[in-house]
């Protein structure tokens, strides 16, 4: 796999060149590489929230940085693969689109790439835009993914799967993320303020 291929399909994902979704999810050589940029972005969203303490908040938390950076975004690799898990279930078993899990977890994987913008989180007074954007921009990209990878799918059948997975994923950061325990990463370190 070159370092090309990879450019070029991270860059035609983000110009929403459709037909980069079929290509990914059959490629099966490509699971790796897309792992490690889905977890590249979820580690830079990482280093976000640990400069948020930095640069934010008046002081730092102990073990701000193996909190936020290092189990924060454990717990979000965590997460997100069983949001990938749970949109596979209510795709293929509820809505009965035929698609296979790995397929899907390669585009949905090329799409969470987008969660790298939350590293901007600790920009003051503009960070919060930056991790909202984040999350609209993985959903957005996660419903043309899985339209495009799954041809077979309605548009509402492709918005509730998604939106099922990004339901189990958020509420279960929100959960997790209190100022007493700070693993979280992105756009939920704001939920220091509480």
């Amino acid at each position: 796999m070159t370092s090309e291929l990879i450019l070029s399909r991270l860059r035609r994902m983000i110009m929403l060149d459709t037909t980069v979704f079929p290509e990914v999810r059959d490629d099966r050589s490509f699971t790796p590489v897309v792992a490690g940029l889905a977890a590249a972005a979820v580690f830079a969203a990482g280093l976000g929230a640990f400069l948020y303490g930095q640069t934010v908040l008046p002081f730092t938390p102990d073990n701000w940085f193996l909190e936020t950076a290092i189990m924060g975004s454990i717990f979000t690799i965590i997460l997100l693969a069983a949001s990938i898990a749970l949109t596979y279930v209510v795709l293929a078993e509820i809505f009965k689109v035929p698609i296979t899990l790995d397929g899907l977890g390669r585009v949905l994987a090329l799409c969470y790439t987008v969660y790298a913008v939350s590293f901007f989180v600790f920009l003051p007074e503009i960070g919060f835009t930056f991790g909202m954007l984040s999350i609209a921009a993985m959903f957005y990209y996660a419903v043309s993914g899985v339209r495009a990878a799954a041809p077979e799918a309605s548009r509402g059948a492709a918005v509730l799967s998604v939106g099922a997975g990004f339901v189990l994923w958020i509420t279960v950061m929100a959960l997790i993320s209190d100022p007493g325990d700070n693993f979280f990463n992105g756009p939920f370190v704001y939920s220091i303020g509480d």
